[in-house]
């Protein structure tokens, strides 16, 4: 995130009003105005967001997660807000009647040179919405989508209104930054922690030794919280279990090594205990499909050829 300065800084070269910075203030010291929640067609999450320092919604992991992982690894994006505040909204409805509503974009995205609102969704839901509010969602001349109404909110203040498609989103790349996730999150080129080091001098001279027996070997003055290599464990393994079921292969986690870089993120990150609560059931369902994945596999190898 953005220091007080760079900040300050930012806000000279955009040349923002005053009211357009009172109100990037407001979104970055506020937090989301709604939770999010899940239907019978998406899946809702979580990402815990290192560039942020926060967790980050997203109310469909094929499309809202693919542009908060775009966020993420993007050095244009500076920073980024969901389900940042309500806008009011005024268009003309299909009957011909006038409509005010309140709507919450999924994102508010600060880049190096501007600023605004992004609202993700699928090219099927914006075929069905030109349908229903022609004069809401409009796709241009250049295939892109617009929010009318959204523009003309976003241009008084001197921001953007940008809806985001799912026709956008490159799977080549998304499958990239997934496979290299464990590196991307690692602090390459920087010395090593002193509690990585100890944790993994401490493992190397006993391999196999339990994690209670460990902390007390390599941190008996406490300065490894044991629910800091609990939660590091945890996060290590959701990774290791989607990158297997997305790959289908891969090595497993073979020795405490490969949590040590995972601690001191999660030192890091601060994040509540409300999200390690989730990932710890995040993991069980991933261990679960692992599990299936890997008994189809063994059926599958194991039953005989025909013909």
């Amino acid at each position: 995130m953005l220091s007080h300065d760079d900040l300050l800084l930012w806000y000279r070269n955009s040349a923002l009003s005053e009211c357009a910075r009172s109100l990037v203030a407001s979104i970055r010291s506020s937090e989301p105005v709604r939770r999010v929640g899940g239907g019978a067609s998406n899946v809702v999450g979580r990402y815990p967001s290192r560039k942020m320092g926060r967790v980050i919604q997203f109310e469909s992991h094929r499309v809202e997660l693919a542009f908060v992982l775009e966020f993420e690894h993007n050095a244009g994006v500076l920073e980024y807000y969901d389900q940042p505040c309500r806008l009011p909204l005024q268009y003309t409805g299909r009957s011909g009647r006038r409509v005010t509503t309140r709507h919450t974009p999924d994102y508010f995205v600060l880049r190096t040179d501007t600023a605004g609102w992004e609202e993700c969704k699928t090219e099927q839901e914006l075929l069905k919405l030109a349908d229903t509010s022609p004069h809401r969602y409009k796709r241009a001349e250049d295939g892109t989508w617009r929010c009318p109404p959204g523009d003309a909110y976003a241009a008084t203040l001197g921001l953007y209104y940008r809806v985001r498609n799912s026709g956008e989103i490159c799977w080549t790349l998304q499958r990239n930054i997934q496979y290299l996730a464990d590196y991307l999150r690692a602090d390459h080129g920087q010395e090593g922690s002193p509690h990585r080091d100890t944790l993994l001098a401490a493992a190397g001279r006993n391999p196999g030794i339990a994690l209670k027996a460990l902390l007390e070997t390599a941190a008996p003055d406490r300065h490894i919280p044991i629910e800091d290599v609990e939660h590091a464990v945890l996060l290590g393994c959701a990774r290791k279990y989607v990158a297997l079921i997305n790959r289908q292969r891969g090595e497993l986690i073979a020795s405490f090594s490969y949590f040590a870089n995972v601690i001191e993120e999660v030192r890091e990150l601060k994040m509540p205990a409300e999200y390690w609560r989730h990932l710890q059931m995040r993991v069980a369902r991933l261990e679960q499909q692992w599990t299936q994945i890997k008994a189809a596999s063994k059926r599958a190898t194991a039953a005989p050829i025909l013909g």
